[in-house]
């Protein structure tokens, strides 16, 4: 009952606002790249991601990657800027099937717009009020890198998140921060994913061609065999 309740408020508070379309993130920035030059203490590299992620939808009422809906809600404008230390091999952990990254991340920060979707026209623009987000953050991160794969691939991966506070506009008339701080965490996993991704098959693979758009959409990782990791 609540559900259908909840549909015709909302949509009574945004219908009748002028349609705006939100702009599509583009792929990061950054500086990153093992040397191959190092010898000591495994390979370690330090830079920074700066720039877009790509948008995202939210659905108070549905799990995971939410489709367009009555109650759907569009994160875009996303930008992040972090540092971040990567450590090939870490662990001792470096055979010929695969490698383990470890990441430390941050401090960083993640900035976005919200705004409820238009469903009339298959959520292409949004409804009514823009809300800010802003978020700041540090954390680690784990990545297992299949060397068996064309092009090397991320088939395990954690970010943990020691520090995440984030902060939205006051007024969104539905309590989705839940919901945000899991979909923008998941977006900077993914982010970390393919840096990890591109710059193993930079190192390894130095002569071959950039990630393809291919796998650059799923972040490096490996198509249809990622699992989260569960390890030390």
């Amino acid at each position: 009952m609540r559900l259908r309740l909840f549909v015709p408020v909302v949509l009574s508070l945004f219908l009748g606002s002028c349609p705006q379309t939100p702009q599509p993130g583009g792929a990061a920035t950054t500086t990153c790249g093992f040397s191959p030059n190092q010898t000591t203490n495994g390979l370690s590299m330090s830079c920074t991601v700066n720039g877009p992620l790509p948008n995202l939808r939210l659905d108070p009422f549905v799990s995971g990657n939410a489709p367009c809906g009555l109650n759907s809600w569009s994160v875009f404008n996303q930008q992040v800027n972090t540092p971040m230390v990567a450590i090939y091999g870490a662990n001792g952990d470096d055979s010929p099937a695969r490698v383990r990254v470890n990441v430390t991340l941050g401090p960083g920060t993640h900035s976005g717009t919200m705004a409820k979707d238009n469903p009339t026209d298959n959520c292409n623009t949004t409804l009514g009020p823009q809300f800010a987000i802003n978020t700041s953050f540090a954390g680690n991160h784990v990545a297992l890198v299949d060397k068996g794969r064309t092009p090397l691939c991320v088939f395990q991966s954690r970010l943990t998140l020691n520090t995440f506070d984030q902060t939205l506009t006051a007024g969104v008339p539905v309590n989705i921060s839940g919901m945000t701080r899991t979909s923008i965490q998941d977006s900077l996993q993914r982010r970390i994913d393919l840096e990890v991704a591109r710059a193993v098959n930079g190192l390894l693979s130095p002569t071959s061609l950039p990630l393809s758009n291919q796998a650059v959409s799923r972040a490096g990782r490996c198509e249809n065999d990622f699992q989260p990791f569960t390890g030390n």
